[in-house]
């Protein structure tokens, strides 16, 4: 069903220009794990996996910023409790 729905798609990707490398890396970061996702042998864990990838390479596009992104920034780039 989802599959045919990425499939059937009326925006193809002649269509699309992405003018920043870093949106198309991410972007095809994105596509790949959809891809994975949709693989029927993917056992649901992994699967889930797949698909919070795929939001994870989407949000960094529309500047969507985590809690917990931040947090591994702070802890790793800054000093704290020295």
């Amino acid at each position: 069903m989802l599959s045919n729905f990425l499939v059937d798609s009326t925006v193809k990707s002649e269509d699309m220009i992405v003018t920043r490398h870093r949106h198309r890396v991410l972007l095809e970061e994105c596509h790949t794990h959809l891809t994975n996702f949709l693989d029927e042998d993917l056992p649901p864990d992994m699967a889930c996996e797949e698909l919070r990838s795929a939001v994870k390479s989407i949000a960094k596009i529309t500047g969507h910023i985590d809690v917990e992104n931040v947090l591994d920034v702070l802890f790793r780039d800054f000093c704290i409790g020295k």
